[in-house]
């Protein structure tokens, strides 16, 4: 099955049944705070899933957009604002899995400074930190 074909039959389904799945598939909790180097590894794991995960909801999003138009141009109007409904959801699927990255960078790295400035990376303060630090 190609990409395209899957991103159709994600684009077939019920708003609130694709509302659904992306939620089963692409919620990811957070844990609270690193104690150990494992905690720390499955925390770099956890952003690089991130990741992988936007980049598919960000292309998943650009088909829906597609769809949209096309529904508004040759199907019916429930099936437009269905489809609306479709890229809405996905879009803020879309925002979720962006907001967790930085929370995820900040939670599990306070000790990076901002990109840019002059000193962006001090090093791990107090061997690994945790939240509270």
């Amino acid at each position: 099955m190609s990409i395209a074909e899957t991103y159709d039959n994600l684009l077939q389904k019920e708003p609130k049944e694709l509302l659904n799945y992306l939620v089963e598939e692409f919620y990811v909790p957070l844990p609270e705070a690193i104690f150990t180097a494992a905690d720390m590894d499955a925390a770099s794991k956890l952003i690089i899933k991130l990741s992988g995960e936007y980049s598919y909801l960000t292309a998943l999003l650009l088909y829906a957009k597609i769809a949209v138009r096309d529904t508004k141009r040759n199907g019916a109007k429930s099936d437009y604002e269905d489809m609306i409904d479709r890229r809405d959801t996905i879009e803020g699927s879309q925002t979720q899995s962006s907001s967790s990255m930085p929370q995820c960078q900040e939670r599990y790295h306070p000790h990076r400074k901002q990109p840019g400035t002059a000193d962006e990376y001090t090093g791990v303060h107090q061997g690994i930190t945790t939240v509270g630090e």
